[in-house]
């Protein structure tokens, strides 16, 4: 199998020796961290880290001018393996120019621990820079949301060689008729201008659906696409079926992915939200929904 690698800051002696004791390496991330590896000289902990250099996000790293005292840290103490060397790109969607300026900051301090440390892996790209800078894959590439088929640019994952896993999926409640002028939910935020049928999904804000696609959201059904009506509740939520009948108890209702000819995908519920795709899928309570992993070569991943 693979190894694992946590990205994110330790605070506390437990964190690291949890790290040493589960095999996972771990990014040193902060002046604290880099602060704490000496003292563990003597302690009997194995421990694999990878540097990660602030070349430019302002966020988690050292500088490249911290390097050189941060070797000179852990030289000759047999508990610490420097495992590799890191960093992360802050706008490869919005400016691709900035790979390079991240690079030019980044590749010298790459060097200057190899001197040290040949056999460290060196690491950058992330889901964006994976699909259109390759001169910045160096070692290894770390996708986030393109291992989810989750476009880096919120637009087609699929034309971009991205295949999306994840489809969310409810089912019909009940369809109930509502004369004209009725209000439909809290608020009454819905009124239709004609006799229309309504029809209630059991799923709502409490699952992840975001009540901001109150009035706003879409679904499919049958593969057509239906507006939602009225506002979104923690546990369901309304939508305008109109009254051909085509909409019946036990129908499934896709929020997320394709039925029959069209998709909803999860960039098109972002845009409509004006987020990303990725809160809108963290969002997902997984706690309250059916998990079904079916053959990674279908475009499902998961329901």
């Amino acid at each position: 199998r693979g190894g694992i690698l946590v990205m994110g800051p330790l605070y506390s002696l437990d964190q690291y020796e949890e790290m040493a004791g589960q095999d996972v390496d771990f990014a040193v991330v902060s002046d604290h961290m880099a602060g704490v590896l000496p003292t563990l000289r003597g302690s009997g902990l194995k421990l694999r880290v990878h540097l990660k250099i602030d070349s430019g996000m302002n966020r988690q790293g050292l500088f490249p001018e911290q390097v050189d005292p941060f070797l000179e840290s852990i030289r000759g103490i047999p508990e610490i393996e420097l495992a590799g060397v890191m960093t992360h790109f802050a706008c490869v969607t919005e400016d691709p120019g900035t790979v390079d300026f991240q690079l030019e900051r980044f590749l010298p301090a790459v060097e200057r621990v190899r001197r040290e440390w040949p056999a460290v892996v060196a690491h950058a790209a992330n889901s964006a820079a994976t699909v259109c800078a390759s001169h910045s894959h160096l070692d290894m590439v770390r996708c986030g949301c393109a291992v989810y088929g989750l476009s880096p640019w919120q637009e087609d994952a699929l034309s971009e060689g991205l295949l999306p896993a994840l489809a969310w999926r409810s089912q019909v409640a009940l369809v109930k008729r509502v004369a004209r002028g009725e209000g439909v939910g809290y608020g009454h935020t819905f009124r239709p201008e004609h006799p229309t049928d309504v029809a209630l999904v059991p799923i709502g804000y409490g699952d992840g659906v975001f009540r901001a696609l109150s009035n706003n959201g879409e679904v499919l059904i049958g593969g057509r696409r239906y507006p939602v009506a009225g506002r979104i509740s923690m546990d369901s939520f309304g939508v305008d079926v109109g009254t051909d009948g085509a909409v019946h108890v036990g129908d499934t209702v896709t929020l997320i992915g394709p039925d029959g000819d069209d998709r909803i995908t999860v960039e098109e519920v972002a845009k409509r939200l004006g987020t990303i795709n990725y809160e809108v899928t963290c969002d997902i309570a997984l706690d309250r929904s059916e998990r079904r992993f079916v053959n990674g070569h279908d475009q499902h991943a998961a329901t």
